[in-house]
């Protein structure tokens, strides 16, 4: 990720995702904020934002959301 995404911690940038405060990022504006930070095509977002929606309601909260990332980060 670009320098901008590694001074953000997960919760500024779950916020950056969540434009509307409302403690669940659906598909759009997750794909809308991470772009907002470093462009990465949609495909892959979708397939991220998928693991991260394990219930499959389209929507993740905050927890679901530092799950992944942090499984990320650690591989």
């Amino acid at each position: 990720m670009g320098i901008k995404a590694k001074n953000l911690n997960y919760n500024t940038f779950f916020k950056v995702c969540d434009p509307q405060n409302g403690k669940m990022v659906n598909l759009v504006d997750f794909i809308k904020g991470i772009n907002s930070i470093v462009e990465i095509e949609a495909p892959p977002l979708e397939r991220l934002f998928d693991i991260m929606d394990e219930n499959k309601i389209g929507m993740v909260d905050f927890n679901k959301f530092t799950k992944i990332l942090r499984l990320e980060r650690a591989s």
